[in-house]
């Protein structure tokens, strides 16, 4: 049997001047151990991440501590997860930085902690009111507002779907929700591909659907839920919310197609027996709207 070894590399960008755009100070950090939780479940708050980083010399943490540095300083400071092994490595998360400090409760195994969350300079740097006259495409409106935000535009299948005489003032992210909801059509931040994704309310997103049992990582059952079915894969990338995944089982009522309406990933490298996992939470397709996301 063949060991691979587990790694999560880092790329830290500390912003400078008002949401970094007097240019960015980085900080790569490979070969470390590191523990990191990942959620990406479509409500208001955006993905989100945890990490913790061991290995760290002390002047680096420093200078990547936010102690005392609120965010409403506008840096856009922000860090990148990519995760994988020898067989390849893939980015799954990246988002600004709301905290980050020295953790020292367990000397002297001292690490940095870190909270990230997408979409956060979204909804803090205000935009020009996107305002039209007469019927305009709602997908059309969402793609000068990704556009605005520095972000690409993924459409799904919303086509037809028409606004009349629509005013969005706010910053980018109140104005993109506001879209989706007048226009009754999934939006999400989608931070790996850099993209403002929608999608219909009945559908998923376009893109790969990854066939998911034992023999490509699927651990234990597929669990009942209220409207679908809970998964627990080993780590892998291509479940993706919004999309679709295939399930294979023994269990019949489990095996089909399903809609991903919130991802995990469980991730620790250099630690012996550490997660390495990817669970998904999916229904039939059409039960559950993400309105804001």
């Amino acid at each position: 049997m063949t060991y691979l070894r587990r790694e999560i590399d880092l790329k830290f960008q500390l912003g400078e001047g008002d949401f970094g755009a007097a240019g960015v100070d980085t900080v790569e950090v490979t070969g470390l151990r590191v523990a990191c939780n990942i959620q990406k479940n479509g409500d208001a708050s955006y993905s989100r991440a945890s990490l913790k980083v061991y290995g760290l010399t002390l002047s680096t943490m420093n200078k990547l501590s936010t102690l005392g540095k609120p965010l409403v300083d506008g840096r856009n400071n922000t860090v990148t997860v990519t995760a994988g092994d020898a067989n390849g490595k893939a980015v799954v998360f990246s988002g600004t930085i709301t905290e980050a400090w020295v953790d020292g409760a367990n000397a002297p195994e001292v690490s940095l902690s870190v909270e990230a969350y997408v979409g956060l300079i979204d909804a803090l740097k205000p935009l020009p009111a996107s305002s039209f006259k007469g019927s305009v495409d709602a997908a059309t409106i969402v793609a000068s507002i990704a556009q605005q935000t520095g972000r690409n535009f993924e459409n799904g299948g919303v086509e037809g779907v028409t606004l009349t005489n629509p005013n969005y003032p706010g910053t980018g992210r109140q104005q993109l929700e506001s879209v989706a909801r007048d226009g009754g059509f999934n939006l999400f931040i989608d931070d790996v591909t850099n993209a403002v994704a929608i999608w219909p309310r009945d559908g998923v997103r376009g893109g790969q659907i990854p066939l998911i049992n034992a023999q490509t990582g699927l651990v234990g059952f597929p669990t009942h839920t209220e409207n679908g079915i809970l998964i627990t894969s080993l780590f892998n990338p291509a479940i993706v919310f919004g999309r679709a995944v295939r399930v294979e089982s023994i269990l019949t009522p489990a095996a089909g197609t399903w809609s991903v309406f919130a991802v995990s990933h469980d991730l620790e490298s250099l630690a012996p027996g550490g997660a390495w996992f990817t669970r998904a939470q999916c229904n039939v397709f059409g039960m559950v709207a993400i309105a804001r996301q």
